[in-house]
C-alpha cells in the first residue's frame, strides 16, 4: 500500500471546485490545478481522460464523477466527491484539511479510488484493475 506525501499527489479541481480551493491545496503541498487551466467547459468524460493520462485525482461536488468511476474507471483513476452543506469555499476547505490531517489519509490509494467526503466522515471505495 502506497504512503503518500501530499507534493505526490496531484488535484485536478473540476470547475464546480473554486480556485480558492485550488489555492488552498497548492498551499498545504499538493500539485493542483482546475480543469479551466486545460479547457473550459470540458465534458465529464474529457477531465476523466486528462486525470488518467496526467495522473490526477479529481475533486468534485459532481457526484457523475463516481458512476465514471464505477462505469468505466475500473480504479484506473481516483476521485474526491465533496458532499457537504453547505457547498461553500470556507466549508469545503474546512472539511479537506480536516480529510488531509486524518490518521488515515495516507494510507488510501488516492489515485485508485473514489471517496466521498462529508463532514463526519469519509468513504473510500476502490475497484479492482
Amino acid at each position: 500500500m502506497k504512503r503518500w506525501a501530499l507534493s505526490e499527489l496531484k488535484i485536478l479541481g473540476n470547475e464546480n471546485i473554486s480556485p480558492k480551493i485550488i489555492s488552498f491545496l497548492k498551499e498545504v503541498g499538493f500539485d493542483a490545478k482546475r480543469t479551466t487551466e486545460f479547457s473550459v467547459g470540458l465534458p465529464d468524460r474529457k477531465v476523466v481522460d486528462i486525470a488518467k493520462g496526467k495522473g490526477f485525482v479529481i475533486l468534485t461536488f459532481d457526484l457523475d464523477f463516481g458512476e465514471l468511476y464505477y462505469r468505466s474507471g475500473k480504479g484506473s483513476f481516483g476521485v474526491w466527491v465533496l458532499r457537504i452543506k453547505p457547498p461553500t469555499v470556507e466549508h469545503a476547505i474546512e472539511i479537506l484539511r480536516e480529510f488531509i490531517g486524518s490518521p488515515g489519509f495516507k494510507n488510501i490509494e488516492h489515485n485508485r479510488s473514489l471517496v466521498i467526503i462529508s463532514e463526519t466522515k469519509y468513504r473510500v471505495r476502490q475497484v479492482a484493475i
